[in-house]
């Protein structure tokens, strides 16, 4: 398997480190100690991976990267960025410019050349089979309408199901274009998953899909889709969602993917994957009318009542509002708990970029969140 592998660091000792012990294991080794040189030799050397330095002067890794996945001849060569910036942001601007890898200084002899392995050998990911159709632990969150509080419920979900059983958890939203996680949990750059996107089916393993996870501080670890309006357009790579969707069920016990309002086509890919839905709904009869079309819906796609949680959204007072009991009545569906959002908790949750759970862990809202973990934790027991 050993290939070339173009190392590019302005640090001397790193490149002189790295290339002797990479080919004390067979690779052909070229090395770079600047932006425009590793561009003018992957030009011209068409190496099969770059372990890349983003802190160079004048033309830094970021640069060095933009500029090689726009060019026909260095779209595909595996970029691996290998660098000292540990910073949260820093490994998202790496990924949603084209990295395929980000790992960060100092780290193994062995780990990094297990990881420089696993990128020179995509065809025994790619050739791996997809999962079975429905993986346990995948839950959907979503709503017949928009503003109930969807995104907000799938974070604090995740965090609760996380803090409850310390086991590994994924969040993640397939609402490119209109994801708002990123900005909820404060991330400069969106740590959208763009590149996933616009890659041929085929090209998606696991390991692309991993690396492009991302750590939360609460220990959770997010997918997060782009807020950016133009980012929509992706909302049309439906297999690449739906390949995605079967995969992430190999990092986590648990996955939480916030699909938003409506019955919408790529939502009709993604749900058949999912174990449980959550449905979010207001106790208003407009509200109710909406979701109980949803759940007919879902029932054409294979989903039956015992996977469905339902949650209401209890934020109106007026005397159309419907009691708990005429809501399950209409939906015929018991209500797995109610969610109380606090105006002045939900404005500070969103100043402070932290999920309420996080904030208020003792407080109403927190409890309800609670409850609704609970019940799919007893549930999957």
């Amino acid at each position: 398997m050993p290939g070339r592998i173009l190392i590019v660091d302005d640090d001397i000792d790193t490149l002189r480190l790295v290339g002797m012990m990479l080919e004390s294991e067979g690779f052909d080794i070229i090395a770079a100690n600047n932006g425009q040189r590793a561009i003018s030799l992957a030009r011209t050397e068409a190496p099969d991976l770059i372990i890349l330095d983003i802190m160079m002067p004048e033309l830094d890794g970021y640069a060095v990267t933009s500029q090689l996945r726009q060019e026909r001849t260095t779209r595909g060569i595996p970029i691996l960025i290998f660098t000292a910036k540990t910073g949260m942001d820093d490994k998202m601007l790496g990924l949603e410019l084209g990295a395929d890898a980000y790992l960060t200084k100092p780290i193994s002899t062995r780990e990094l050349l297990s990881q420089v392995n696993r990128m020179l050998s995509p065809s025994e990911e790619s050739d791996q089979p997809l999962p079975d159709q429905k993986s346990k632990g995948v839950l959907a969150i979503m709503a017949a309408k928009g503003g109930m509080g969807v995104s907000t419920a799938a974070v604090n979900l995740g965090i609760a199901l996380f803090k409850q059983t310390e086991k590994p958890v994924i969040i993640s939203d397939f609402r490119p274009g209109q994801g708002s996680l990123a900005l909820e949990l404060g991330y400069d750059q969106s740590a959208s998953f763009n590149r996933l996107l616009t890659l041929p089916p085929e090209d998606l393993t696991p390991q692309l899909i991993e690396d492009t996870i991302i750590e939360h501080n609460s220990g959770v670890r997010l997918l997060l889709s782009s807020p950016q309006l133009q980012d929509a357009k992706y909302t049309s790579r439906i297999d690449n969602f739906e390949i995605i969707a079967r995969f992430l069920p190999q990092f986590a016990e648990y996955t939480v993917l916030d699909l938003g309002p409506g019955m919408t086509t790529l939502n009709r890919k993604v749900l058949p994957h999912c174990s449980e839905v959550v449905i979010i709904v207001e106790p208003a009869p407009q509200s109710v009318a909406q979701s109980k079309e949803l759940i007919a819906e879902l029932s054409t796609l294979g989903i039956n009542q015992d996977q469905i949680k339902l949650v209401v959204f209890n934020r109106i007072h007026s005397r159309l509002q419907l009691s708990f009991g005429e809501v399950e009545e209409q939906l015929n569906l018991k209500i797995a708990s109610a969610f109380s959002p606090n105006r002045e908790l939900v404005n500070e949750a969103s100043i402070h970029h932290t999920p309420f759970i996080i904030l208020k862990p003792e407080g109403l809202t927190a409890q309800q969140i609670n409850q609704l973990a609970y019940s799919i934790i007893g549930q999957d027991e």
